[in-house]
């Protein structure tokens, strides 16, 4: 038990300290994007030294394509949806770090990557103000979130 412990206690703080890391990132690129309107290669590299390359160029990638929607339901409750390069339109919950993409399921799930492209993408399109904005009813919010699950 007390072994389980430890080992739960050291993904907590891989899982704290890469996130920190993340949003001290995510912080610095949107102050660097307010004042020039870029983005600076040193943040794209320190993103790929926390994250996959692959991972981080993706999701650049989506965000360059405006691939990146807000649903925001009658109610408040918010969600995200990203449009893959096939089409394919993946919901996002980026506060918890979840998608429904199959990468999620099999590679983050199981610790191998802490973050997928659709989640990271949420995340550098709303520290660059590159998110398109849809309102939806309680209703479809409800049926959306009920496909999650």
């Amino acid at each position: 038990m007390q072994m389980a412990m430890i080992i739960l206690h050291k993904k907590m703080e891989t899982t704290i300290s890469w996130r920190c890391v993340a949003e001290q990132l995510l912080d610095e690129l949107q102050a660097r994007y307010q004042s020039d309107g870029m983005i600076a290669d040193e943040i794209m590299l320190a993103m790929s030294a926390v994250f996959d390359s692959r991972t981080v160029l993706e999701s650049f990638n989506l965000v360059d394509r405006n691939s990146i929607c807000r649903l925001l339901s009658s109610s408040g409750k918010i969600l995200f949806q990203v449009v893959d390069q096939d089409d394919t339109a993946w919901l996002v919950l980026p506060k918890i770090n979840y998608c429904k993409c199959e990468f999620f399921a099999n590679e983050v799930v199981h610790g191998h990557f802490q973050i997928c492209k659709h989640v990271l993408a949420v995340w550098l399109a709303s520290a660059v103000g590159r998110l398109h904005y849809r309102s939806i009813d309680d209703k479809t919010m409800t049926a959306i979130l009920n496909s999650i699950y």
